[in-house]
C-alpha cells in the first residue's frame, strides 16, 4: 500500500501540462512558488483556499506514517478529495484535467485500502 501512496504523493506534486515554449507547468510550482508570492494581492478567500490546499497536501504525506491506524481510512478518503477541491477552487476546471492521473491513483488507493480492511 505504501508504494501506491508514494505514487499518489508524487502525482500530487509533479503532474503538469506543457506551456508553449516555456516548458512544463507543474502543480508544485503553482502551490509553492506562484501562490506565496502573490498571496498578499489576493482576497482573503484565496488565502483560505491556499491554507486548505497546503493542509490537504500535508495530510497526503502523513498517510505514509499512519498506514495501519484507525484514522487511515477517513484520511485516504478526505485528504485527496479536499486536495482536488482546493485546486478546483483555485484554478478551475484546468486543475481537474491536470489531476486526472492523481484521481486515478487515488481510486486505486481506495480499492486497495478497502481490500486491506476486508482481509
Amino acid at each position: 500500500m505504501k508504494i501506491y501512496i508514494i505514487i499518489l504523493i508524487l502525482l500530487s506534486l509533479f503532474v503538469g501540462i506543457p506551456v508553449n515554449e516555456k516548458g512544463w507547468w507543474f502543480l508544485w510550482s503553482f502551490e509553492f512558488y506562484e501562490i506565496p508570492y502573490s498571496i498578499f494581492e489576493k482576497p482573503t478567500i484565496y488565502i483560505l483556499e491556499y491554507i486548505l490546499l497546503v493542509l490537504s497536501h500535508s495530510s497526503l504525506i502523513i498517510l505514509l506514517l499512519i498506514d495501519n491506524s484507525k484514522i487511515f481510512k477517513p484520511i485516504i478518503i478526505l485528504a485527496p478529495a479536499i486536495f482536488v477541491l482546493a485546486y478546483y477552487l483555485l484554478l478551475g476546471s484546468l486543475a481537474v484535467i491536470v489531476l486526472i492521473p492523481f484521481i486515478i491513483m487515488w481510486t486505486i488507493c481506495l480499492f486497495k485500502s478497502r481490500k486491506m480492511t476486508a482481509s
